[in-house]
């Protein structure tokens, strides 16, 4: 979260390329003080889930100006929230020193 820690701020946004039929998007929002994810070993990373949206909930009209311009918002709190979840961690083994490259 680069711009605040309040996630009632942030909005989904999605490019007209990758909007599918039918699809569900969910928001997730990573807070951190590092943006290095090797920093992230010590010192986990909050992660929120803000919620979902429908591909049908998505406007038609994108943003025209500025760094998000073509993009399609829905901002946070006009999301559905998430049911309570169950999380399992999948262990990739991230290790210092064992982990691929970040692009």
């Amino acid at each position: 979260m680069r711009y605040g820690t309040d996630p009632s701020r942030y909005s989904l946004l999605i490019h007209p390329a990758e909007v599918h039929d039918e699809w569900v998007y969910i928001q997730v929002l990573l807070g951190h003080p590092s943006p290095d994810p090797s920093d992230w070993i010590e010192v986990p990373p909050t992660i929120i889930l803000t919620g979902w949206a429908t591909t049908a909930m998505l406007p038609t009209t994108p943003i025209a100006e500025g760094n998000l311009a073509g993009a399609l918002r829905i901002p946070i709190p006009e999301l559905h929230p998430l049911p309570p979840i169950q999380h399992k961690w999948f262990d990739h083994e991230w290790k210092t020193g064992n982990h691929r490259p970040i692009m």
